[in-house]
């Protein structure tokens, strides 16, 4: 079942990039700590996450993740890697902007 929400540990959400839709699941959520996902459909096998670490006056996040891509896929690692370092870079500077309370 997709929910419509996309915090707590075993919930599903979907998720649309360039590379195509994908069902995800939580696999790790603690929401002052961790949100981890994992894909269960879409192009290519996709876990990561986001860990939260509390700074003095300030918090830390650091984004992880790693894809597992088919044998024909594999010929295409390198654009896929540049497309999804590109997508992460544009969410993490939202995400600090929303955060900081600015305006984008």
């Amino acid at each position: 079942m997709v929910t419509p929400e996309v915090q707590g540990l075993g919930l599903r959400w979907r998720a649309v990039t360039g590379a195509g839709p994908f069902l995800m699941e939580n696999s790790e959520f603690d929401e002052t700590r961790i949100v981890g996902y994992r894909t269960v459909e879409g192009p290519f096998d996709w876990t990561g996450g986001f860990r939260l670490e509390p700074m003095e006056g300030a918090t830390r996040i650091t984004s992880y993740g790693q894809i597992e891509l088919s044998r024909i896929r594999h010929l295409m690692a390198p654009m896929i890697a540049r497309a999804v370092r590109k997508s992460e870079t544009a969410e993490l500077t939202t995400l600090k902007q929303l955060v900081e309370g600015e305006q984008g």
